[in-house]
Formats: C-alpha cells, structure tokens, sequence
C-alpha cells in the first residue's frame, strides 16, 4: 500500500500548488493558508501509516476475523455485478455515456454567482458624508426606523436592528419572517424606493464598504494616480449608471467622510502683518495640535511631554476667531487675518490597489438581474468613458468573494491541477494507462458536485470552486488504491478479469469506509448555512465535497473496471499494431538487403 498511499498523498497536496505560485489576491491568500493546513496534516498521517502503524501492528497480537454477514452479502452482490459489467462491456459503456449525458441537466440548471444573501434579511446602509456627532447619526437612523415599522405588516418585517458608533458607522437591518426570494426581492425594492432621502448621509440596500455576499452588488475599480482625478472620474460615471436599469443604489465606496479643518496660509497678507508662511503655521499647529515640552525623565523613566490648548480637538472656525497673534512691535493681529479656514468633507483611508491609488465603486443588482448581465452593461458603459492616460477600471481586487477575474484563475488552477495529478500518477504508475482510468473518477464527481447543487438548489459560487478543487485530490484515492491492487493481483499471474473482480470486491469495504467518514464529516458544515458578517458561506463546499465523493464512489465503482479494462485493451492493440508494422518494416529491410547482395 505503500505507493499507492504515497501517490494519494501527493495527488492531494499538489492540487494547491497553482494557487499558491499563481497571482497573490486574497482567494490566493486564503487558498494557501488552507493547502498550507491540509497538507502538513496529510504528510503527517502519511508519515504515521508508513511507519508508525505498521510497527505497531507486528508487535500487537493478530485480532481474529471477524466478517458482517452485511458486508459479505454486499460484496459478493457487488462482485457479481461487476463481473456482469465486464462481461457486457457495451452496455456499460452504454451507462457511461447515459450518466455523462443526464448530468449535463443540472450543470445547465445550477446557478452559478448569483445572489447568496439571505432572503429573510435586508441590510440598509449610512454612507456619511461629513463628521457627526452620535445624536445626529440617531436622528437619522430613527427617520428610517420610523418608515420600516410604518410598514412593519406590508414588509412582513420581524424585527429591526439598528446600530451605530462614535466612529462614524451606522446599520440598520431588517429581519423579514418569509423564505421566498422573489418576494423578500420585491420587498427591497419597496424599502428602496420608500427610504428617507437625507442631507447627512446617502441611505441604501446594501452592505458597507464591500461587507456581506458579492451577490447582494456588483464592485469594481477606478485606478490612477491622483485621487482627486479618480473623484472627477467617479462623479461623471456615478450618475451614468445611476440610470442604467440593471443597477441600484451606486455609489462610491470612500468610507465615512470626516469633516476636515483646511488652513491655508494668505502669505501676502501673513508679509504684510510682518509674519512669514511659516510662522503663521506654526501658531496654527500650536492652537490646534499643541506644542511639544522637553522630555520628562525620573530614573530610568522617560516621558514625552506635549502641551495644548483645552478643547482644541474639537476647534471649529469660530474658535479660531478668538486667538490673536502679537507683532514684534506689540500688535496684536487676529490669526484668522492671515489665514483661509473652510471645513471640506475627507476620506478617512486612502486605498490602493497594485501599488496604485484605487477608488471602488458599488452598486446594486435590480431584481432579476444576473451577475455576469449587470458585468456586461457595466463595461459597455466604462468603455465609452475617455480615461485621462494612465487611469483605467478593474474588477479585481473585490474582496474574498466570487469576481469573474477570480473565478477565471481557480479554472485555470483546476486545469494545471490535473495535470500535475496526471504527471505524479505517471511517475508512480510508469504508465499513462492506469492515469487515465483514475482520473475519470474526477469527472464522476463533478457530476456529483452539480447534481447535489441542483436537488439542494445551492448555487455555484467561488467556496464551491474551492471545494471541488479539495474534491480532485480526494477522489482520486478511490481509483489509486483499486488500481493498484488490481495491478500486484496481475502481476500475481491472475487474469485480468479476475484480478478486476477480485481487486475491487476486496477494496469495496476499505473505500467505503474512507470515504463514508469523510461525507459524514462534511454533513454538519453543509447543513449549516449561516455565516457571520463579511465571511463568506462554507457550506457550497462542503456540498461540494460531499456530492462529488458520494456520486464519484458509486460510479467509480461500478464503471471504473470497465474503463480500465477498455484503456488496456486499447494499449495491447496498440503495441500489437506496432510490433506488426516494425516487424514489417525489419521484413522490408531485410528483403532489400537480400536483393542487394544477390545482384
């Protein structure tokens, strides 16, 4: 068991290798983080089962044998049956191609990205457009509270939650008591149409700065140089999508505005009182920021000591009016006689993507709008935007959920995936016959995953790329393990149909068990659908993993025999043909050899 352990092993680690070497983003992050834990713990338990394991089985006493009338009877069923499908090689083949074909039903009805929140819930957003105080952002929080219970009965609303914080942060959530989608999507529309309009704030549905499921809106970019460039940009585009009718609520994702004390120093003026730029800048640091003493120290103590004015954290323009500065000659000027003060609204962060600056625009997704739909409309209408040189948009850098940029490069890390897989097999097998059968069970079960997503009506997002992408180096277990032992029963002079009904009716009851303890570990996540704030849902891959070991072990088991058994007969057929055409051709060579000498 050693080698067909080991290339099990190495099958499932290496599934993560082009995530981890591939393009670093947060999906790239959390990919390794986990390849990083399934990995260790995999080698781990290989190094236990090649060494540990085997010690303490030769100095333990032999347990008697003890055989379940259930497990013998299925056995032995399972061998006949397969015995059958050997026998009637045609008609598996021909239920092959049926499953291939009937499973092509739920891969075109599995929604794929859509939207994932929850349809008893309702998330209304505070975009802040200045700095205020906690009574202010209540009042605005209580004018919608009053229109929701308003409508309490109409919006068949179960309880409202709102909360709100000295930092500028504001939420209000409506919890709905229906499970309909469609109606919980007309209710959001009704709130959204209803919402108070607000001087202080931009009110809507949605999550905050990108939080909750990517299927609530759809994000992208705008990036540059300058944020004052990305602002002008995002006000020209902000009311372009505005009227597009597959998008609601757009917005620009700055954050809170703080309101910003600006100075700015008049130097004419400043020159003409006596004072230059940076004398006035000083006292104005001096008023507002305070001015820095000599250090305290006692012993080994030392602390630094700043001095201020009382209240200057929250100084306003008409505090400013009060101070006076006094002139070498004994004036007294007003400070504000030498300044310009005004209050503008500032982000609180500056974001950046790829070592540019990064302005994020979101928005909506009106009721029955697809993702890829909302995608579509959105660059048509980014690509008649004339972008001054060296600005652009970009629907990377998202947040961890579903983009199609990264739904694009897990396909890919898929792809190089298997072929990995395809390389170790061929390494350890010394064959690509014995690959090829085993990698069948991975296209079994993806059947599995979509046929589970399909009756459950879970929808394929990027947790559930994720899963299958856990899911191929699970599976191939299954046809390794059988193979392998088919193999050594050959290699024992035993014929090939035999070694195929004896090989898999004694590693029927070991691969059940592997892969029934791995099922029922992924039947409490996949049961459980709910998630906190800003992470995404695990349960898609635990369905994901689920569906396909169970689909792929009961095909795997009845029609992988029959695959190998076709593969292997092609392979002798093969070198039958070339032996016949190189004898053929020693046959020519020959014959013109003998004419030669006989002339």
């Amino acid at each position: 068991m050693a080698i067909a352990l080991s290339a099990g092993t190495l099958c499932h680690c290496v599934v993560f290798l082009p995530m981890m070497f591939g393009e670093k983003n947060i999906i790239t992050i959390y990919l390794s983080q986990l390849a990083v834990t399934i990995s260790v713990s995999l080698l781990a338990s290989w190094l236990v089962a090649v060494s540990l394991i085997p010690m303490l089985s030769a100095r333990m006493k032999t347990p008697p044998a003890v055989k379940s009338p259930f497990i013998s009877r299925l056995q032995d069923r399972y061998a006949k049956a397969l015995r059958w499908t050997l026998l009637h090689r045609g008609w598996s083949v021909a239920g092959i191609l049926f499953i291939s074909l009937v499973s092509v039903w739920p891969m075109t009805h599995t929604q794929g990205g859509g939207d994932e929140s929850d349809p008893d819930e309702i998330n209304i957003f505070y975009q802040w457009k200045g700095s205020y105080s906690k009574e202010e952002m209540g009042k605005e929080v209580a004018r919608v509270e009053d229109f929701v219970n308003a409508h309490r009965k109409d919006f068949h609303i179960k309880r409202v939650y709102s909360r709100y914080s000295e930092q500028g942060w504001a939420q209000t959530r409506l919890f709905l008591d229906i499970d309909d989608a469609e109606l919980s999507k007309k209710i959001e529309e009704e709130v959204r149409k209803g919402l108070p309009q607000s001087a202080r704030a931009k009110i809507g549905i949605g999550w905050p700065g990108g939080q909750g499921s990517e299927g609530q809106g759809i994000r992208f970019s705008l990036v540059g140089d300058s944020t004052q460039t990305l602002r002008e940009l995002a006000d020209d585009i902000v009311p372009m999508l505005a009227r597009d009718p597959k998008l609601r609520d757009v917005r620009v994702d700055t954050g809170d505005a703080n309101a910003e004390l600006a100075v700015r120093v008049d130097r004419e003026r400043a020159a003409a009182y006596g004072f230059s730029a940076q004398q006035v800048a000083q006292f104005v640091g001096m008023a507002l920021r305070g001015s820095s003493l000599r250090d305290f120290h006692r012993d080994d103590v030392e602390i630094p000591v700043n001095v201020r004015f009382a209240g200057s954290e929250s100084y306003g323009i008409e505090d400013l009016s009060s101070f006076m500065v006094r002139t070498s000659s004994g004036a007294e000027v007003p400070l504000l006689a030498m300044v310009d003060v005004d209050v503008n609204p500032a982000a609180n962060s500056i974001q950046r993507l790829n070592r540019q600056t990064m302005l994020r625009v979101e928005a909506g997704l009106a009721k029955d709008v697809a993702m890829d739909a909302a995608r579509k409309s959105v660059e048509a209408t980014l690509d008649g935007v004339q972008f001054p040189p060296g600005y652009g948009y970009t629907f990377a850098g998202g947040g961890f959920n579903i983009n199609f940029d990264g739904m694009q490069q897990m396909v890919n890390s898929i792809f190089i995936a298997l072929i990995l897989m395809l390389v170790i097999m061929a390494a350890v097998f010394e064959s690509l016959l014995f690959p090829a059968a085993i990698m069948s069970c991975v296209l079994f079960s993806i059947f599995g995953v979509y046929w589970l997503f399909w009756l459950t009506g879970t929808e394929m997002n990027i947790m559930a790329v994720i899963g299958i992408l856990v899911l191929m180096g699970v599976v191939v277990n299954n046809g390794i393990v059988m193979i392998e032992h088919i193999n050594n029963l050959r290699r024992r002079g035993m014929a090939r149909t035999d070694a195929l009904v004896e090989g898999s009716r004694e590693r029927l009851r070991p691969i059940m068990m592997t892969m029934g303890t791995a099922i029922l570990a992924m039947i409490p996540i996949a049961l459980n659908t709910e998630t906190a704030d800003g992470m995404p849902p695990y349960h898609p891959m635990a369905r994901a993993i689920a569906g396909g070991l169970a689909f792929s072990t009961v095909v795997s088991l009845l029609f992988l025999p029959t695959i190998y058994a076709i593969l292997d007969d092609l392979r002798m057929g093969t070198a039958r043909w070339y032996d016949a055409h190189a004898a053929c051709r020693w046959t020519a060579r020959c014959w013109k050899a003998d004419r030669r000498r006989t002339r």
